[in-house]
């Protein structure tokens, strides 16, 4: 997947010099982790440096991310998306008309009316996410206020979005203008035109809780120089080593499973009762599990606690399929398990996984917007020690 090369970083054309002392995780799409006390990123090319060992090169296509080691970020406040799919966390933000400044952790940006797509003053609650979330992704035909009610309970009010201040927006409401104060608002959303997506790019995480998408990366952690980089939307922003969490590339060069719909799912365990027991089907159901609280799509596996069947779709520009299968701990008796995948119902790859074997890998092609059926099936009495996990199951593009 890589190849080391025992060369000098002068002889690259890299920054040569001491390591920036903090030690970072590059992982590769295969899982390798390699850890680096030194990095040079420029023109899609990767340095890795390590005291102990020879250093390595390679494209940023072959990465997942970059991770500094220890640095903790917060949940931003105040969150402004754009449409280019960066989340920016904002301190404040003031416009009106077709102009607006955003000030960040990253410095003050001017963006344009077109170029944001919601914006919100606060945390959601529990009650309120799932209707945000809702209100978000809906087409509209107007901008929106999202008005915060008693019991976490959200409203809106469509109209045209006239001006942002810091207390207030003035909001044209059917032909009459009103000072909506922001401490009754959980955030605006602006109305956004269909428009071709944007080629997917890498994302940056910053401690403040902002992502944002990136090209034309240029760093080195010699000397602790700031990582730089251009949005998809033209804005030049710098982040300090210090803000920095995570360089993810795998927007560009994965697609995860657990961030896509589920088509449809079922269990077959082998256990029956004479009294129907409330839940009992969806304990066994396939379901995806984080490896760590709070942890993002690429975080998360896909837990057969029985034998059972779960379908998605395959999403535009992939071009293929893949996962390691392991065992649990759970139990000391394994049996034999059939691992199938289907591409609507054509069986496309199928593999035994033998009760003394702990792991096997799956991978295949896959065609867009085929349906995509995973299925995990044993032949024993009561299919006792079946349950596995498909790890980080994932596209490839």
């Amino acid at each position: 997947m890589y190849v080391a090369l025992a060369v000098t970083l002068f002889a690259l054309g890299f920054p040569n010099g001491p390591s920036s002392g903090e030690p970072f995780d590059v992982v590769f799409l295969d899982g390798k982790v390699k850890r680096a006390d030194s990095l040079s990123i420029r023109q899609g090319e990767v340095q890795i440096g390590n005291g102990q060992s020879a250093s390595v090169q390679t494209s940023w296509r072959e990465l997942n991310s970059i991770r500094p080691i220890g640095v903790q970020g917060v949940a931003p406040k105040q969150l402004l998306r754009l449409v280019d799919g960066s989340e920016i966390a904002i301190k404040t933000i003031v416009g009106k008309g077709d102009l607006w400044s955003i000030e960040t952790e990253q410095g003050r940006f001017e963006i344009g009316k077109k170029q944001a797509s919601w914006l919100r003053f606060r945390q959601a609650n529990s009650v309120e996410d799932s209707s945000w979330q809702s209100m978000i992704d809906s087409k509209n035909d107007s901008d929106l206020l999202v008005i915060s009610r008693d019991e976490g309970l959200l409203d809106r009010a469509q109209g045209m979005i006239i001006e942002v201040k810091s207390d207030t927006v003035k909001f044209d409401y059917d032909g009459q203008v009103l000072d909506a104060p922001i401490s009754k608002l959980l955030g605006i959303v602006w109305l956004r035109p269909q428009s071709n997506p944007i080629e997917p790019t890498v994302r940056i995480r910053t401690t403040d809780g902002s992502q944002w998408m990136a090209r034309d990366l240029i760093w080195s952690t010699v000397n602790q120089s700031p990582l730089q980089f251009t949005t998809p939307l033209g804005m030049k922003v710098e982040v300090r080593p210090e803000n920095l969490m995570e360089i993810d590339f795998s927007i560009a060069n994965l697609k995860w499973l657990s961030g896509l719909p589920i088509v449809s799912l079922a269990a077959t365990p082998r256990i029956t009762t004479k009294q129907p027991i409330p839940g009992r089907n969806l304990a066994f159901q396939p379901r995806f599990v984080s490896r760590r609280e709070g942890g993002s799509d690429q975080d998360k596996d896909l837990l057969f606690p029985s034998p059972g069947e779960i379908t998605f779709r395959v999403p535009e520009q992939v071009a293929r399929f893949e996962s390691n299968v392991i065992r649990t701990s759970e139990g000391d008796v394994h049996s034999e398990l059939i691992l199938e995948i289907y591409e609507n119902e054509t069986l496309i790859q199928e593999r035994k996984l033998a009760p003394d074997e702990d792991s096997i890998t799956l991978s295949c092609d896959v065609h867009v917007d085929k349906r995509l059926k995973l299925v995990v099936r044993s032949n024993a009495t009561l299919a006792a020690g079946s349950e596995v996990k498909w790890l980080q199951p994932r596209f490839l593009r």
